[in-house]
C-alpha cells in the first residue's frame, strides 16, 4: 500500500507492505481530514490509482468497491 498526500504544503508519503489495519487507517484520516478539501491525495491500492482532493477520495473508494463486487459500469 502507498499512499502520498499534501498537508499545509508539505508532501507526506507512507508506504507500507501490506495495507494499514483499521486503527491506523482511522488515526491517518483524523489527522489529515480536519480541512479535507485543501488536501490532495495519491493513492495506489492493488493497482488502482486515486489522484484528487481528499473530500473526493470516499467517493473513489465507494466506486473501488463497488468495482470488486462487479456492480456499476466501471
Amino acid at each position: 500500500m502507498k499512499m502520498t498526500y499534501y498537508f499545509k504544503s508539505t508532501k507526506m508519503t507512507i508506504e507500507q507492505p501490506g495495507d494499514y489495519n483499521k486503527e491506523e487507517w482511522d488515526a491517518l484520516i483524523d489527522k489529515i481530514t480536519a480541512n479535507s478539501s485543501s488536501v490532495y491525495v495519491e493513492v495506489e491500492v492493488s493497482g488502482n490509482k486515486f489522484e484528487g482532493a481528499l473530500d473526493k477520495f470516499k467517493e473513489w473508494v465507494n466506486t473501488q468497491w463497488l468495482k470488486r463486487l462487479g456492480i456499476g459500469n466501471n
